[in-house]
């Protein structure tokens, strides 16, 4: 295993003061996509309060140009520092025993484009990145998460997503954010991913052979990739494979799947049916370096070059750390499809 350079890691609570306040966090920001209540139920007790025509009025203006289609998600975003950089987040990292290792320092001058794998189907790795962690392991370095475009389309959740710095995965809304100085968090696999992600299952499967825009994404401004392999994800929840549902993903853009966690919710388990501690780690490998190459220069060669390059930094990333670090079995495979 290649040695790390820096490690944050943040043990799981042994009080029972402590377990009770991870749980809690946890599952509250595991829930986001339901904070939609949070919307409802104000705005139904309005109306009933005051009448009608004030719940509609209210109504319209949330939903309007003023609001919630302001193009936020497509712009800067609405980042609240004190939220993304809230000690709360502390808690969620405890309840999953989560490590972050890097193999190699990040100078703050520049920024980068972190490529994480798997997705997973929860992807509540993704929570752990929040609250100074990432600044943590790279000081000085500002990431915004790109995030699929129906995120941003259902009320509540779309506020936590802009409040947590997330913005809409295109490539103006991405490059805007490189010329800011700011990184950007990327899951290649994407929702497609999420059909690969099955507890049952003995091997780890990528979604990344036909993923190759973000590569060109970083080519176009010169940004250094780097790989993340995550450990762990893959046995936080079950999934309950629906034949077919494949197809509403392709209709729709948005992943039907039926998981559970703990208590047959969206709390994600810390065992396993085993008995085994459930450990979520993150391993961020070594920058590529990319060079600016303009837009007219783009050949399909130099694409298929670069994401050959970074598929194999990805498998060298996983056969380095999957069994010391990720707990993993020496025959344990990694599949790209």
């Amino acid at each position: 295993m290649a040695p790390f350079v820096r490690v944050v890691e943040f043990p799981r609570s042994t009080s029972t003061p402590g377990k009770v306040a991870d749980a809690v966090l946890m599952f509250v920001f595991s829930h986001y996509i339901f904070w939609w209540v949070f919307f409802v139920v104000p705005l139904v007790a309005l109306w009933k309060v005051a009448g009608p025509y004030v719940g509609m009025t209210a109504l319209c203006l949330y939903f309007s140009p003023l609001w919630f289609f302001n193009g936020a998600s497509k712009g800067k975003g609405m980042l609240l520092s004190w939220l993304y950089n809230s000690s709360a987040f502390r808690y969620v990292n405890q309840y999953c025993n989560m490590t972050f290792a890097a193999e190699a320092e990040l100078p703050a001058d520049r920024p980068y484009l972190f490529c994480f794998a798997p997705h997973g189907i929860l992807c509540v790795h993704r929570i752990g990145l929040l609250g100074h962690t990432l600044s943590q392991l790279f000081p000085g370095v500002v990431g915004r998460f790109a995030a699929a475009s129906p995120q941003f389309m259902i009320p509540g959740c779309r506020e936590v997503c802009l409040w947590l710095g997330a913005l809409d995965a295109n490539r103006k809304t991405l490059d805007a954010a490189f010329d800011r100085n700011e990184s950007v968090l990327l899951w290649p696999g994407g929702s497609k991913e999420i059909f690969l992600t099955d507890v049952t299952e003995k091997s780890t499967t990528l979604y990344i052979n036909d993923r190759k825009g973000f590569v060109k994404l970083a080519m176009r401004k010169g940004v250094d990739l780097v790989p993340v392999f995550v450990f762990g994800e893959q046995r936080v929840v079950t999934k309950l494979a629906v034949p077919g549902w494949q197809k509403f993903l392709k209709w729709t853009k948005i992943p039907l799947v039926l998981f559970w966690g703990r208590y047959f919710t969206w709390l994600p388990r810390v065992v396993d049916d085993e008995g085994r501690d459930i450990n979520i780690k993150f391993a961020f490998g070594a920058p590529i370096p990319v060079e600016a190459v303009p837009e007219e220069a783009i050949t399909q060669e130099r694409i298929d070059a670069l994401h050959a390059e970074y598929v194999k930094q990805v498998v060298d990333l996983f056969e380095r750390h999957k069994v010391e670090y990720g707990g993993l079995k020496p025959d344990h495979p990694l599949t790209l499809i």
